[in-house]
């Protein structure tokens, strides 16, 4: 992020906490929206380190997943000097038949919370209803109905006024998220590892719901013991964007 200085800092703090935009945050300081967003995220940042640490063992991290029918990550191979392009060391790819299960997930510190597929296009009403049926009926009896914080991100679909205020009426005390923070979320690190195990052994699913079944096989695979040290990063992760000054850190 560019250098800001202290008045620069100050000036963004106080023209967020009285809800200007971002955009004219940036008209008015001259600087692009990017850093605009980058400072938002540090100063948001700063309060949650001023969480008592235990805060995180009762948030419910969530997010949606898409899982493919084939992996375009790097692989390894060991070859012979002069056969990079010979057949049997290039990794063939069916150009057609692919297809894509979407998901969505919450974990805690308690360990996974579901993994549900998600069949139909994620708008605003399926994911209103997505918390009806899924979130709260799954959470409730891990949490209690009022003791647990949601997470989610802020894309347009979470933001919607339709979801919004379905989460007011219900009483569920939201987190509020800075914006491009994949690295905060810990079920980010969760659908990785999920990922990894998935696509091992070149597993090439034959159609949707053979990928369903392996989908379900990796969730199986994530212990309370991964989540609990996941969750206990959340400090350090903290730390690590606002030493950043909101960029993106390992996590």
């Amino acid at each position: 992020m560019p250098s800001l200085n202290e008045v620069q800092k100050q000036t963004i703090a106080q023209r967020l906490r009285d809800g200007v935009s971002i955009r004219t945050i940036a008209t008015e300081l001259h600087i692009s929206k990017n850093t605009v967003l980058l400072a938002k995220k540090k100063l948001m940042n700063m309060e949650f380190v001023n969480e008592p640490a235990d805060m995180w063992n009762n948030v419910i991290f969530s997010d949606e997943k898409t899982f493919k029918s084939y992996s375009n990550g790097r692989r390894r191979v060991y070859r012979p000097p002069g056969t990079r392009y010979d057949e049997g060391y290039c990794n063939k790819y069916k150009q057609s038949g692919r297809f894509s299960v979407n998901v969505w997930g919450w974990v805690s510190s308690r360990g996974r919370g579901i993994c549900a597929i998600v069949e139909e296009r994620l708008n605003a009403n399926v994911y209103r209803r997505l918390l009806e049926e899924l979130m709260l009926p799954s959470v409730i009896p891990v949490f209690g109905e009022r003791n647990f914080i949601f997470q989610q991100d802020n894309c347009p679909v979470h933001n919607a006024r339709l979801v919004s205020r379905y989460l007011e009426a219900q009483g569920v005390n939201v987190l509020p998220w800075p914006s491009r923070s994949p690295d905060l979320n810990v079920i980010e690190n969760v659908w990785g590892e999920m990922q990894k195990y998935i696509y091992q052994n070149d597993f090439r699913p034959r159609n949707p719901l053979e990928l369903q079944e392996k989908i379900v096989e990796a969730w199986e695979t994530v212990t309370p013991g991964y989540m609990r040290q996941l969750i206990a990063s959340m400090p350090r992760r903290l730390q690590n964007v606002i030493d950043a000054n909101g960029a993106m850190t390992k996590y």
